[in-house]
């Protein structure tokens, strides 16, 4: 959803140039085409529409955002795209083994398609809080009058269950919301999480709001000191705790940025990154209409300069936008990109060379994505865009594709662009109010050590009335920084491994290579003690250490090109698991009475009215009094030594508070003295959400699992507890 609408060209280049020269780095081929000759990719649809709400347009799904923490990578975006704005609901799709396989779905408890409250949901952002083990996804709730929320969605169990939404703001139009999580053990500020988005109604005025508790709560609004307007802000995060906020300029044609060195707790002046010069990319019925708003067709394609920023293990800051600067009368955009080690301070844009700049192409909507253990002279950068090859083209003969194009130097050089999709005519995509519509951004994740795992929308011929535009990834993801541009390895994730000291260990690697004839020699880093692998794929040994250890394997093959795979290895102590299953007593609660759980006068409930069980007949209901009250629930319960351990529970939460940012009344989740989750009014929802929280350090341990609802005089708050588990394996 977009409230800051940029037409017609920003035809500023010819003072920007005279101002700044702009520098472009070296070509990793010698020649390039305006096309792009290297063979697609094999691509793994990751969703589809399923809705048939009579007010969206189906089957569609636009706009995707992606992050990725070790092996995994969520994304999501818009489901069932609505001309007026929003969609259906929000999907999502996970990949816990570097894009080799996905698992898909869409957010509960969300809009009216869902028996959530909002008519239509939008703008999806994906963040990871690696302090509380908490996925997030922040997105747009338009409400059924003139509001627009920002919520977050929540997923505790590795992205592949979600609770319903959190509010975060509430009360205007707001737009473009985007989160990111400080994810550096060392920083002061680690596990907070700050979500940008900008007020419609005050002029895209720019906010920002911070949580440190996993998404379940968010502070007061902040503002940069200079009160900028502005759109389409990615705040990233520095090693130290610093927040840099790059955005899209409201009141200028420009891109700016701010920070914060505090945690969030205030937001220095924004600063110019650049003056953006960009060409109005073709599609228009009629180009005389260009620069009047009012006469648009809808066959206009959606586009503008928003930003896409990353960051490296240095705390460098990656910027890219569409841009004419480098082209002769703005004919064309390219992408261009600057940074900055301070968010203060940035360098001149630089030219990304996809190809000459005498080409017919037009490049626009790109998403950058940074190994976050790499850095420097080294970092590895993965770009996705969409262009034309013909810049000169009509709603009718615009073919829109997808490329990719990576560098392993920072950006110095860059590797032959491979198309990933197309050609797309422009009415296969929904329409808008602004235009044909594939999203206003895009996104890749480079994950540490690992492959680019873009997911982006790919439309083909629609069916009578019926559209076909999806999500799609590349299968295992895309290979950094290779230059010669010719083979492409995939190697196959084994998936997470799981062993014990003393036990050994064979296990035989896979991959692919485009070329024919390719033998490939393999090699891996972070491998548990006492294993190794072969140059043929063959890991052997007997492991020495328990503990958990990030694996990633390698594979080149003769022309130097190469592709990973990354996954976990866990050791168990010598026995490994010896009682696996499940260890709560009564999980269901279905015996009637509490034991053996310790439980408050009341707690233990067979209301099928008022508050119903998930399943069966009975419940734990926790508080609902609308007056001071405290209920507990508690068991305790032995771990064995050598397991891994899961405690899941469904949580369905119901209030009669009216407050949209206070919470009145918690209920805290304990295992012994340490806070696994606390919830409030605030999370209330229709239905049960599933919670599941990784208790595996409590191995060997007898510990209580507690439950504490509180609240306080005013109106009632329901947590109400069931199908309980903690299971071991």
């Amino acid at each position: 959803m977009s409230g800051l609408a940029r037409k017609g060209s920003l035809l500023l280049a010819g003072a920007l140039a005279a101002a700044t020269t702009f520098s472009a780095p070296a070509l990793a081929s010698t020649a390039r085409a305006a096309s792009h000759p290297t063979a697609a990719p094999a691509l793994t649809q990751v969703s589809t529409d399923p809705y048939t709400d009579a007010q969206a347009q189906h089957a569609t799904e636009v706009e995707p955002d992606t992050f990725g923490y070790g092996s995994t990578v969520v994304s999501a975006f818009q489901v069932g795209r609505v001309s007026g704005g929003g969609a259906s609901n929000i999907g999502w799709a996970t990949s816990t083994d570097g894009g080799q396989t996905w698992t898909h779905g869409f957010m509960p408890s969300s809009t009216t398609n869902t028996g959530g409250s909002y008519v239509a949901a939008s703008d999806a952002s994906v963040a990871y809080d690696a302090k509380d083990g908490v996925w997030l996804v922040s997105w747009l709730g338009i409400t059924s009058g003139s509001d627009v929320d920002v919520v977050v969605s929540r997923s505790t169990d590795g992205g592949h269950t979600w609770g319903g939404p959190v509010v975060v703001s509430t009360g205007t139009f707001d737009d473009k919301n985007w989160t990111v999580c400080d994810d550096h053990a060392a920083s002061p500020y680690y596990g907070h999480c700050y979500t940008e988005y900008d007020d419609a109604n005050s002029g895209d005025a720019e906010h920002m709001r911070t949580s440190a508790d996993g998404g379940l709560t968010w502070g007061a609004e902040g503002s940069p000191a200079d009160s900028p307007s502005g759109l389409g802000g990615q705040p990233v995060v520095q090693p130290s705790g610093t927040v840099i906020v790059p955005f899209s300029s409201g009141s200028s044609n420009a891109e700016d940025a701010f920070t914060s060195t505090d945690g969030g707790a205030s937001w220095t002046a924004s600063v110019q990154i650049a003056a953006v010069s960009h060409h109005t990319v073709a599609g228009l019925e009629n180009d005389a209409a260009a620069n009047d708003i009012a006469k648009l067709p809808h066959d206009t394609l959606r586009e503008s300069p928003l930003p896409s920023a990353e960051i490296d293990a240095s705390g460098k800051v990656y910027t890219v936008w569409s841009d004419c600067s480098f082209r002769a009368n703005c004919a064309s955009n390219d992408i261009i990109m600057s940074t900055s080690t301070d968010g203060t301070t940035w360098s001149t844009p630089v030219r990304v060379p996809i190809d000459p700049v005498t080409s017919t192409a037009d490049h626009f909507t790109a998403g950058i994505g940074v190994d976050p253990s790499s850095s420097g002279g080294t970092a590895r950068l993965g770009l996705t865009y969409y262009y034309y090859p013909n810049a000169n083209c009509t709603d009718t003969t615009c073919q829109l594709d997808a490329g990719f194009v990576s560098s392993a130097d920072g950006g110095s050089t860059w590797s032959t662009p491979v198309q990933l999709a197309g050609p797309m005519t422009l009415a296969w995509l929904p329409n808008t109010s602004q235009g044909r519509m594939f999203g206003d951004y895009i996104s890749t994740s480079v994950l540490a050590g690992g492959n680019a795992v873009p997911v982006i929308p790919i439309a083909h011929a629609p069916n009578g009335s019926t559209f076909d535009v999806a999500m799609y990834s590349p299968t295992g993801g895309l290979p950094v920084g290779q230059a010669t541009g010719g083979n492409t390895v995939t190697v196959t994730s084994p998936g997470n491994q799981t062993t014990s000291v003393g036990t050994a260990v064979s296990l035989q690697l896979s991959g692919t290579d485009s070329a024919s004839g390719q033998s490939l020699s393999y090699s891996a880093t972070g491998l548990p003690a006492g294993l190794s692998v072969s140059a043929a794929g063959l890991i052997t040994g007997t492991p020495t250490t328990a503990g958990t250890s990030n694996v990633t394997v390698k594979a080149t093959d003769g022309t130097g090109a190469s592709g990973q795979a990354s996954f976990t290895w866990t050791v168990n102590p010598v026995g490994g698991c010896t009682a696996p299953g499940q260890l709560l007593g009564n999980p269901g609660f279905e015996t009637g009475t509490a034991s053996p759980w310790t439980a408050t006068a009341g707690v233990i409930n067979n209301d099928t009215v008022s508050e119903r069980a998930h399943s069966g007949s009975w419940d734990a209901w926790l508080d609902g009094y609308g007056s001071t009250h405290t209920d507990t629930l508690a068991q305790t319960v032995t771990v064995p030594a050598g397991c891994s351990a899961t405690l899941s529970f469904y949580l369905h939460i119901d209030t009669a508070e009216t407050t949209t940012t206070k919470a009145n009344d918690t209920l805290k989740v304990q295992i012994g003295s340490t806070t696994l989750a606390t919830y409030s009014n605030l999370n209330a929802g229709n239905g049960y959400t599933l919670d599941s929280f990784n208790l595996s350090g409590y191995a060997g341990q007898t510990v209580t699992l507690k439950f504490t609802g509180t609240e306080n005089a005013s109106l009632q708050t329901s947590f109400v507890i069931d199908d309980t588990a903690l299971t071991v394996s």
